[in-house]
């Protein structure tokens, strides 16, 4: 038998039978899964900094020292069952987020009658 002939090995490694190890994985081979582990890598980059956003401001207090609330962030009257009259007694002079100056409400949209009433209703 012939010590220097090369065996292939299921593995596709070669090596001499002589004891000397040889290489023979394919430099292709190994630029292709670099380039795969980078790719990898360079998408979870942009799921890492999801949470990097900047916080939104805290809105400013008003003079009572209650969060003022941009009109924006008012929820309409119909999805808080307002309604221009009392309920059982409770109504929107009564309520801890009824503006009388303004006839208005820190939470429900639009224009507040002061005997009004809706769910959000709080005792003052």
């Amino acid at each position: 038998m012939n010590r220097n002939c090369t065996h292939l090995h299921r593995t596709g490694a070669t090596h001499n039978v002589g004891g000397k190890a040889q290489a023979a994985e394919d430099p292709g081979r190994r630029k292709v899964l670099r380039g795969a582990l980078v790719m990898g890598c360079s998408l979870l980059i942009p799921v890492a900094l999801v949470g990097c956003e900047p916080k939104p401001e805290i809105p400013s207090r008003g003079a009572d020292d209650t969060p003022a609330t941009p009109q924006a962030a008012k929820v309409p009257q119909a999805s808080v069952q307002y309604q221009v009259h009392p309920n059982e007694g409770r109504q929107c002079s009564q309520c801890q987020h009824f503006i009388a100056e303004s006839s208005s409400c820190r939470l429900v949209a639009g224009n507040i009658s002061n005997t009004g009433w809706c769910s959000l209703w709080t005792a003052a």
